[in-house]
């Protein structure tokens, strides 16, 4: 009779996660609920920016609003709320500089990159439009404008965001 080790770990998904043959290599890389995936993250890229760019126009346009701190909470905010409203289902990336990390890090399939992309893009336009309506007449819908030359501004954005996918990076 086999002894038993209790600090010893039985890997059983090797046995329960196999395919039948019949299906195709590619289709645990696109699950069924991949529409619930991309609705949700197109949803959280929507409330992101409508939030965020809502909260820095309205304090732009008059500090007594909104002020350049409750802007900035508001931004984080958002992004909790976010993790935790939409984050089991799609991971919350509601970026596509985070969902191009995580698949160079190869922990997203690159399969379902463009389907994540065209949802936050999505979900970023119409949020910046439906701001436009709102609060116009409010021109400022909390842009950034760069404040010296445009590759000054390109390498920021690239150190900002290479900080913000820094988690997503094998170790």
């Amino acid at each position: 009779m086999a002894s038993h080790n209790p600090n010893e770990i039985h890997d059983i998904s090797v046995v329960t996660s196999q395919t039948p043959i019949s299906t195709p290599p590619h289709k645990h890389l696109l699950p069924p609920f991949l529409a619930r995936k991309v609705v949700s993250e197109m949803i959280a890229t929507f409330l992101l920016v409508f939030v965020t760019c809502g909260a820095a126009a309205l304090s732009g346009s008059n500090p007594r609003l909104v002020s350049q701190l409750g802007a900035s909470v508001a931004g984080g905010l958002i992004v909790t709320v976010m993790i935790y409203a939409v984050g089991h289902i799609s991971g919350a990336h509601m970026n596509p500089a985070v969902t191009l990390a995580f698949a160079v890090s190869r922990h997203f399939p690159w399969i379902q990159v463009p389907f994540y992309m065209v949802a936050q893009i999505s979900g970023a336009t119409i949020a910046s439009f439906v701001l436009r309506e709102l609060l116009h007449p409010i021109t400022n819908l909390g842009t950034t404008t760069p404040s010296d030359t445009a590759s000054k501004a390109l390498v920021m954005e690239i150190v900002v965001t290479f900080c913000m996918i820094l988690e997503s990076w094998p170790v």
